[in-house]
């Protein structure tokens, strides 16, 4: 059985992937403070470090938001992708974007809590 840190969020967002000299165009369809499902045609390898860039929906204001990745799965459909080195700034457009997205907006903000109070 699969247990999960933090929940994850249904979302819509597009993202940019750059792997090596290559960026891939997609759709996050999941996420949580520590990763996320990210739908694309690209073709991608598990172990892969990638620079993500996440640009808000329209109806949501704010700059994109960048971080570094490791891809720790790869389906058919696109790849699943482990969040590292988020800068404070990104961390709180993330939890801008899960916070919005949330159908439990309560223990969205308390994972965003524990999450932020871990020690580096």
């Amino acid at each position: 059985m699969e247990r999960r840190t933090f929940s994850r969020i249904s979302a819509c967002v597009h993202a940019a992937i750059k792997a090596g000299d290559r960026v891939l165009e997609g759709r996050i369809v999941n996420a949580s403070l520590k990763g996320m499902f990210i739908r694309t045609p690209g073709k991608l390898a598990a172990g892969d470090e990638v620079e993500l860039t996440i640009h808000p929906p329209d109806s949501e204001p704010g700059p994109p938001m960048t971080c570094r990745a490791r891809v720790v799965r790869v389906e058919p459909l696109g790849a699943a992708v482990e969040l590292q080195d988020m800068s404070e700034e990104s961390l709180t457009q993330l939890h801008g974007i899960l916070f919005r997205h949330s159908h439990d907006p309560q223990r969205t903000e308390d994972e965003i809590r524990t999450y932020a109070a871990r020690p580096r």
